[in-house]
């Protein structure tokens, strides 16, 4: 009995790893993919206590620095579909800012001015012109100096929590309003949080996006003509090695990803608000 159960553990033990090692080589698999790469920030600050979402001025500027000295450039989603651009330009990247917070004026764009580059904006509508965020103004502005500006959401709710009116509201909502401050059309949506469904997808077609920016970590490649963009999360603690590695196809994000991976299956698993408060209590 007990030769019965050393070798049923065994062979437990043999199929977990050879389950382990696909999951691997499927995400591994996934990564080879040359194509866009988009870079997503949130906020930029000159100074204060920061979190993981905070990056500093000073790295943001090496950041950028390093990604002029090698020669990247930067395209907007608009320019890709406008273009109807199918191929993969060499050293090509889309810099994204979630949240529409009054740095992304006063410190980003400078930045961005500083070293020829150009990025879209993910605003949450609500908060426009309340303490902290960006003004209609603001937006205006950085709409007319060659930035685009794309929807977040109204609220910024979790989209796969809430029934098909409230998603079509959230999402038709922020792109009217928008398109009435910015006097642009706004094709380009990122769901809050990352978090998504089918019933979100769908309601974003229906209204009009044409380009929609998730959290899955990868790369986009543009021969096969994507909707759904994979953005890599640059964060406040990573180091410029880290950073660096973010560019780098295959192994240079394995790790990344992999996490990135079980945080989606635990999410799938409670559904997105638990999974908020299960974050917090971590």
């Amino acid at each position: 009995m007990r030769q019965i159960t050393k070798r049923s553990f065994m062979v437990l033990v043999i199929l977990l790893f050879c389950l382990l090692a696909a999951f691997v080589a499927q995400q591994y698999a996934g990564l080879r993919e040359s194509g866009v790469i988009v870079l997503l920030y949130h906020r930029v600050e000159r100074e204060g206590s920061g979190n993981k979402y905070t990056l500093w001025l000073s790295k943001f500027e090496e950041q950028l620095s390093y990604l002029h000295n090698q020669g990247y450039k930067t395209i907007l989603p608009k320019e890709i579909v406008e273009s109807g651009l199918r191929q993969n330009p060499p050293k090509t990247i889309i810099l994204s800012f979630d949240d529409g917070t009054e740095d992304h004026y006063e410190t980003v764009c400078p930045a961005l001015k500083k070293y020829g580059f150009k990025g879209i904006f993910f605003i949450i509508t609500k908060y426009i012109n309340s303490p902290g965020s960006l003004t209609s103004d603001q937006i205006r502005k950085m709409s007319k100096n060659g930035m685009e500006i794309g929807s977040h959401s109204y609220s910024h709710p979790f989209l796969d929590e809430l029934a098909n009116n409230e998603i079509y509201h959230e999402l038709k909502k922020s792109k009217d309003d928008l398109e009435r401050i910015s006097g642009q059309r706004i094709i380009s949506f990122a769901p809050p949080g990352g978090w998504f469904n089918d019933a979100v997808i769908k309601a974003a077609r229906d209204i009009g996006y044409q380009a929609f920016f998730s959290c899955e970590i990868g790369y986009n490649d543009l021969q096969k003509h994507p909707f759904i963009y994979k953005r890599i999360e640059v964060l406040g603690d990573m180091s410029s090695e880290e950073f660096k590695d973010l560019l780098k196809p295959s192994s240079g994000i394995l790790g990344y990803k992999l996490v990135q991976s079980v945080k989606n299956f635990l999410h799938n698993l409670i559904g997105s608000n638990n999974y908020k408060m299960l974050g917090r209590a971590l």
